[in-house]
């Protein structure tokens, strides 16, 4: 079968952002700097002198999922956390090699969604590399269960994304989205959904040392009888975030996703099994690119010591622009 491949890309010049990490509450400033090479995603932390700052976006190196999904090196002496939003961004925008520095442990907050940092995205434009993605096409059908929660991935011609959630409080309960990945339906109706908690639920995270620069400037908190934010952005802003952080955790495969990704009561933790199963089934998916035959893989490639070199990296010699 003949199909179309796109070039991979990267930013068209280098932009920054400043702001507050949600569970660090430290603030960070994140510069994001196109890169000419084949390298993939890698965030690197300035305020590490080591050669152990860098850690590339892979799901191999997720370390944590309480709250968030957390990437750390191999050394584990270093981690940075809460990675998912702007992942999320640069899937939907198709970026596939770019260099993320930090001055801190986190990717900032912004506003608890993803709408910032597609204005930064936009604002730097992007370029094609020269070479092509890969696509992931699932052949059979996945699943992960914990529970009565589940996640399930199964053939399909697009990377489309089904998603229940089921709260018991009245503000909340069951709501359901669906919808085809591309980057005009990210940005018009996923990006802007903010991330969320219940008020009983805040005291319980600082104590365990999360949510330090919490605020409901970024996220949304659900009180017993109202949401104290004075409203949503959309009547199911709270599926639409889970669609988003979905959306940032399957770019940890490295790949083009294509198939139909169905979940129910998920969260981190399930949507990074899920990753984990399909590459624990070589039979379920092939990888396809431009060039080459479909061929099936058993696991990717360790890439760490190409992070941990980040010397290496090709960058453009192009301007700065900060936000």
């Amino acid at each position: 079968m003949n199909r179309k491949f796109e070039k991979q890309k990267t930013l068209a010049r280098e932009v920054s952002f400043c702001g507050i990490g949600l569970h660090s509450g430290k603030n960070v400033t994140m510069t994001l700097k196109p890169v000419a090479s084949d390298t993939g995603i890698i965030f690197h932390r300035t305020d590490r002198s080591n050669g152990s700052a860098s850690i590339l976006s892979n799901f191999s190196n997720v370390v944590n999922v309480d709250h968030s999904t957390n990437l750390g090196n191999t050394r584990g002496d270093c981690v940075i956390r809460t990675v998912e939003h702007l992942l999320a961004a640069l899937h939907a925008f198709g970026i596939d090699n770019l260099l993320v520095e930090l001055d801190g442990p986190e990717v900032p907050i912004a506003d608890g969604s993803s709408k910032p940092l597609v204005s930064l995205i936009e604002n730097a434009g992007t370029r094609e590399l020269p070479y092509y993605k890969e696509r992931m096409y699932i052949r059979k059908p996945v699943e992960y269960s914990d529970g009565d929660k589940f996640i399930r991935i199964s053939p399909h011609k697009k990377l489309k994304i089904t998603y229940h959630i089921d709260f018991r409080h009245h503000l909340i309960g069951k709501q359901s989205y669906s919808l085809v990945l591309t980057k005009n339906s990210f940005v018009k109706k996923i990006a802007s959904a903010r991330t969320f908690c219940l008020l009983h639920e805040v005291e319980y995270l600082r104590k365990n040392g999360l949510a330090k620069g919490g605020s409901l400037k970024n996220a949304v908190v659900v009180a017993e009888d109202k949401v104290l934010n004075g409203g949503l952005r959309y009547n199911d802003e709270f599926v639409r975030h889970k669609v988003l952080d979905l959306l940032g955790d399957l770019s940890l495969i490295g790949k083009s996703l294509v198939g139909h990704v169905e979940v129910y009561k998920g969260g981190h933790h399930l949507h990074t099994k899920l990753i984990q199963e399909i590459f624990s089934r070589p039979d379920s998916y092939t990888i396809e690119k431009a060039g080459s035959k479909p061929f099936p893989v058993s696991a990717p490639m360790s890439l760490q010591k190409r992070a941990d070199h980040i010397e290496r990296l090709e960058f453009f010699p192009l301007p700065n622009t900060a936000l």
